[in-house]
């Protein structure tokens, strides 16, 4: 007996079950950033540091508490599946960033996995299940209006 490969059902599961997973991640490292900066101070690259030491009124904790925010908010946009492959695709390049700075050691293995899982989505986009495809349905129903 053959498998059947292309159940549209599995198909779309498989974009709610990432977009969930990435977007729970982000969010939660994200709100982590953002409420303890001081606890990734450490993971912070030098350049960075000291790029953000010289603009006046802003410093690492400042930068990391913004960084933690913006992964929150584009982990919530992918776990509603809002602007999937735009979102997912800005996740991918932070994420490379991240691997490029890190190497391939246990956080840069995580992080290539999450990666991985980002680029499916810019790719895939958010499935049935997710405001993109509520939105473009619903901006169908009005042009046949």
């Amino acid at each position: 007996m053959k498998p059947n490969n292309s159940d549209p059902k599995s198909a779309a599961s498989v974009s709610t079950v990432l977009r969930i997973g990435l977007g729970i991640v982000f969010i939660v490292f994200g709100t982590w950033k953002a409420t303890t900066p001081v606890a990734w101070v450490i993971f912070l690259p030098n350049w960075v540091s000291n790029a953000v030491e010289n603009i006046e009124a802003f410093n690492a904790l400042g930068a990391l508490r913004m960084m933690g925010f913006v992964e929150a908010v584009l982990g919530l946009q992918i776990l509603l599946g809002l602007f999937t492959k735009a979102t997912a695709a800005i996740c991918t390049v932070m994420l490379a960033g991240i691997i490029f700075h890190v190497g391939f050691d246990q956080v840069g293995v995580r992080d290539a996995g999450l990666l991985f899982a980002a680029l499916a989505l810019s790719i895939a986009g958010g499935g049935p299940w997710s405001l993109d495809h509520w939105l473009s349905s619903e901006t169908e129903t009005e042009s046949l209006l």
